[in-house]
């Protein structure tokens, strides 16, 4: 079952290829989704194991969306559109409180593309026509 981390747009900041985005509709998550397990056990006889770090572990989909014709939603069409595929990276830093003392946790999203074209979505209690997308990164790694 893949690991699936929701990120508040509101409180966290998206930077992708030096392009930091804004365009989110109000109260709406992203999500970054990790496609495999981190390892791979083989069970043997009298209860051994075999564990295995799994090369694709840190692989993950970031699925978000945006206001359609947005500033934002203009820089992820224009990369969409190149005739040669563009690689993405970029960083999530999400803000929270621990102890009464502010704090940033950071993810690095590395080498990534878009899979497929924008899903138009509309979004019934705001009003506002949203472009979801989709972005496979080879490697999403948190740091403290």
């Amino acid at each position: 079952m893949p690991n699936v981390l929701q990120v508040a747009a509101n409180s966290s900041t998206l930077t992708l290829n030096g392009h930091v985005f804004n365009d989110f509709e109000a109260g709406d998550n992203f999500t970054v989704t990790f496609q495999n397990d981190l390892t791979s056990h083989t069970n043997g006889s009298d209860g051994t194991v075999t564990i295995q770090g799994r090369v694709d572990g840190d692989v993950a989909d970031l699925v978000m969306r945006l206001v359609r014709r947005s500033g934002d939603d203009v820089f992820m069409n224009s990369i969409c559109n190149q005739v040669i595929p563009t690689v993405i990276n970029g960083t999530i830093k999400q803000n929270y409180i621990r102890n009464g003392v502010s704090h940033v946790e950071g993810w690095v999203l590395r080498n990534g593309s878009v899979t497929a074209r924008p899903v138009a979505v509309a979004n019934d209690m705001e009003g506002n026509s949203l472009s979801e997308y989709t972005i496979r990164f080879r490697s999403v790694a948190k740091g403290l």
